[in-house]
């Protein structure tokens, strides 16, 4: 039997760095986790990134890269070379051990409804740079027959899911800055799809009010209260109520949902309606999931875990972090 071994590269919404996961496997049934790594971007390189965003809205085709676009798609690139560098040398691999890359690239416009989605990376330069085939570009085939741009997360979650005590229904639950969900069943296949905000309206909302990058671990949040009104005023938002398939923009949310509030109380408050939005999801799985498995960086925050606590108590299901159920909540 032959054994691949893949490195996968992901810079997500909430635009704090880059993953690097490694896996092996023989591309039908055979699958091993590897080791992960999490490089940090630094707080000026975010800014350029918000910038970025700002300029890819007036993005038409999914192509062309407007102002200082390509000089950010060679920078991200360069950035994404530079973590290879970096794994292989901790972990004691060479290029000639890998035998594929695959890149998501930035995410900097999403607009499902018109079937376009960009992500900032530049392939080629990547294989040049690091020496090893690189798949890149997953997404845009996938919205053009009529995905949501994200093909691969639930076909993995459903892998997963078979290495995992017997449950009749499991949510896998990804808190990056967008939250998106895969409820994978026995009888019925994965059902997957954003649910709604994650970390990136918490981070803006701390950002704008204290000129600090995230709320880390949920300290802020911590000594506010929740505003019960406007996260009822927020779920009751058409796209909750859409049936999957669905996605989000990061920018199809705005912090001035909590305007006005102190910045703890706006904090909590956006911890909450990103809770609330999660377990609002269950609304379209086959069946009341049994386990909730929570991975990326949402997972780090105690209030915002706290909140997904509460509910998964509430509805008699069990909420896990993923590495309570063995696995890797950075390289998942």
């Amino acid at each position: 039997m032959k054994i691949y071994r893949a490195i996968g590269l992901m810079s997500g919404t909430s635009m704090d760095g880059i993953d690097v996961a490694m896996l092996e496997t023989d591309g039908e049934g055979f699958v091993r986790r590897g080791q992960g790594r999490e490089y940090a971007y630094d707080a000026a390189f975010r800014k350029q990134l918000a910038s970025g965003l700002e300029v890819a809205k007036t993005i038409k085709k999914r192509d062309e890269r407007p102002g200082d676009l390509a000089a950010l798609e060679v920078e991200i690139t360069e950035r994404h070379v530079q973590a290879v560098e970096n794994f292989l040398l901790e972990t004691g691999f060479v290029p000639g051990d890998i035998d594929v890359i695959g890149f998501h690239g930035q995410t900097v416009l999403h607009r499902p409804e018109s079937a376009i989605t960009v992500q900032l990376g530049d392939g080629q330069l990547l294989a040049e740079g690091c020496n090893i085939p690189v798949v890149f570009d997953m997404r845009a085939n996938d919205m053009v027959n009529g995905g949501q741009g994200a093909p691969l997360v639930p076909i993995y979650h459903a892998a997963l899911a078979h290495g995992l005590a017997e449950q009749d229904v499991v949510a896998f639950v990804n808190i990056g800055g967008i939250s998106n969900v895969t409820f994978v069943s026995r009888d019925h296949n994965p059902v997957a799809f954003d649910t709604g905000p994650g970390n990136a309206l918490i981070d803006q909302w701390v950002q704008e009010n204290a000129g600090i990058p995230y709320d880390d671990g949920g300290r802020i949040a911590s000594e506010g209260v929740v505003d019960e009104a406007i996260v009822e005023r927020c779920l009751d938002m058409d796209y909750f109520a859409k049936r999957p398939p669905k996605s989000l923009d990061r920018n199809d949310f705005s912090p001035d949902l909590v305007a006005g509030l102190e910045l703890a109380d706006g904090a909590r408050t956006l911890a909450a309606i990103t809770a609330r939005s999660i377990f609002k999801s269950a609304d379209h799985a086959p069946r009341q999931p049994k386990a909730w498995i929570i991975c990326g960086g949402g997972r780090k925050n105690a209030i915002l875990m706290s909140h997904l606590q509460d509910f998964a108590e509430a509805i008699g299901a069990r909420m896990l972090v993923a590495e309570d159920a063995g696995l890797d909540g950075g390289a998942m």
